[in-house]
């Protein structure tokens, strides 16, 4: 190994070494205060004032009165940077009630191979707690293929963190299932179909949280 790539080895160590470990359940907050703001009253003020910008700003295409939106793609930067993009991606999804909703962010912490579900309990935020379905949840696992139920790969993430505070203040309280993507390429087809097939025939949202660039 050369010595750029132990040091950045190190420093992936570091960073989890940092971060507290939860090991399923309630899945505090690790990214607030950095991400987001800390505070309830200053993060719920931001939020709100991301949405309502969100609300007043023109769309190029307008969906029909009774569309039921099934996908989200939404950055997952810090809010003075990424909020208020994904604030129009919430927005849009404000008031709708899902039998199932699938939150997906990137594992860029772990260098696990797999792909883990947060399979209980609920995510924590300043603004209060969003619960996890752990009935879906638990749907979805399959360690054989590479789904399970590992909570190092989400101790340290931020790819989900940062949405949750969007959904609680968009949709409300409505159980989620928290996916944390990483590894083989091949995890993404997979995991895919396999959501493909649990969501089938039902009213399910998926929110992909993404690196890309907001604009």
């Amino acid at each position: 190994m050369t010595i750029t790539g132990r040091i950045l080895g190190l420093a992936a160590l570091a960073v989890l070494l940092t971060c507290p470990v939860f090991g399923g359940g309630e899945r505090e907050p690790v990214v607030a205060g950095q991400f987001y703001p800390q505070d309830a009253a200053s993060l719920n003020g931001m939020v709100q004032q991301c949405l309502r910008e969100a609300a007043a700003r023109p769309m190029p295409m307008k969906a029909p009165a009774a569309a039921q939106f099934v996908g989200l793609i939404v950055p997952h930067a810090g809010y003075v940077y990424s909020g208020r993009i994904a604030a129009v991606g919430f927005h849009a999804v404000a008031s709708q009630t899902f039998e199932r909703i699938y939150l997906l962010g990137v594992d860029h912490h772990s260098a696990r191979e797999t792909v883990s579900v947060w399979a209980d309990g609920a995510f924590v935020t300043p603004i209060g707690r969003l619960p996890v379905d752990t009935a879906a949840a638990r749907e979805l696992l399959d360690p054989a293929a590479g789904i399970v139920d590992d909570a190092t790969q989400h101790n340290a993430e931020h790819s989900l963190e940062v949405q949750v505070p969007f959904m609680l203040a968009s949709l409300g309280p409505q159980p989620f299932v928290p996916i944390a993507a990483g590894g083989r390429l091949e995890n993404g087809p997979m995991l895919g179909r396999r959501l493909a097939a649990a969501s089938f025939g039902i009213g399910a949202a998926c929110s992909c949280s993404t690196n890309c660039a907001p604009i």
